[in-house]
């Protein structure tokens, strides 16, 4: 028991000793910290800014010829955490004339599918998720710009397995797999089924995609097999 009571004596006399060991540690390692934090942050700049050109070459064949995009990478020496003390934030301006501003806060629903498609485009190579899902990515875009997200969504498609949910048959025509999905009600119950569409089927709802009518004419049809026509061209020149 006195022997306990010297040591714990001994541990208190000493305390400032002991203090300014544990300070000299902590300003040895907060320094080493920082440099790591600085070579960190000089990569990330470095980074951001080819970010930023790769993703605004991406997006403009999507609909954004006049958009912007950039990677903002801001330091904060006196926040440092276990990624840094950089705060990160995309930003966006999607018409000539409007000053960059959070992606998070003014890009809609379609543009920021887009936007998506695009960052994913850019990290094919090097991005280890395999099965990318799209939802209705073509929301606010014309027939032309719909053909080049199909032709993006393709491209990417050949490393990565994509589910892409459109009612645009640009996009649905490059599908290697056509589901129909139909939701309906009965006895106040609603039920949602799913089809595997076989060549004609698909080319039928290519052809009431196209049209907007449930039985397709003649004229639809034949509007429908030059469209996937045209696709398997393109889909024939990208493999």
């Amino acid at each position: 028991f006195a022997d306990n009571l010297r040591d714990k004596i001994n541990d208190l006399e000493n305390t400032d000793i002991k203090q300014k060991d544990i300070n000299a540690k902590l300003n040895l390692i907060s320094r080493q910290l920082l440099i790591k934090a600085e070579s960190l942050h000089k990569k990330r700049m470095t980074f951001a800014q080819k970010l930023s050109k790769e993703v605004k070459k991406e997006i403009a064949n999507l609909g954004f010829k006049n958009a912007r995009f950039s990677v903002s990478v801001q330091a904060d020496e006196t926040d440092i955490g276990p990624t840094g003390y950089d705060d990160i934030e995309f930003l966006f301006s999607a018409n000539a004339g409007q000053s960059l501003k959070p992606l998070k806060y003014i890009a809609s629903g379609g543009e920021m599918s887009r936007i998506m498609l695009g960052l994913k485009t850019v990290f094919a190579e090097s991005d280890k998720v395999p099965i990318l899902i799209f939802d209705e990515i073509d929301t606010g875009v014309g027939s032309v710009v719909g053909r080049l997200v199909g032709e993006k969504l393709f491209s990417l498609g050949r490393g990565k397995q994509i589910f892409c949910i459109t009612h645009m048959a640009q996009l649905a025509s490059f599908s290697d797999a056509h589901f129909f999905i139909e939701k309906s009600t009965s006895k106040n119950m609603t039920e949602v089924s799913i089809k595997l569409l076989n060549s004609a089927r698909h080319r039928s709802e290519i052809a009431r995609l196209l049209s907007g009518k449930i039985e397709s004419s003649s004229l639809g049809i034949k509007h429908a097999l030059e469209l996937i026509g045209e696709t398997n061209k393109i889909k024939t020149s990208c493999n």
